[in-house]
């Protein structure tokens, strides 16, 4: 899964998201907490800079490369999550 970080130089935007000015690593903090909701492990959380490759995204950039946060999650099993499984 890929995020725009575009997001944090926007003021507006931040205001909206309730996002600190330096909201990097809130942000971060926050999909974990939401994927971990969910039942998902965020294994990998990378900082990309890239050309987008969609419509939308090239619309989005501007012609500049496009900042993302590129996620890797995974399901937690229920073990992982302390709960027993069927026997």
């Amino acid at each position: 899964m890929r995020v725009n970080l575009s997001v944090l130089g926007d003021p507006a935007a931040r205001a909206r998201l309730n996002l600190a000015p330096a909201g990097h690593q809130e942000l971060e903090d926050r999909l974990r907490a939401g994927y971990r909701a969910a039942g998902l492990h965020l294994a990998a959380v990378r900082r990309v800079d890239r050309d987008p490759d969609t419509s939308w995204g090239r619309r989005l950039a501007q012609g500049r490369p496009l900042p993302l946060l590129a996620l890797d999650a995974r399901v937690v099993t229920a073990g992982e999550r302390g709960i027993a499984g069927p026997r």
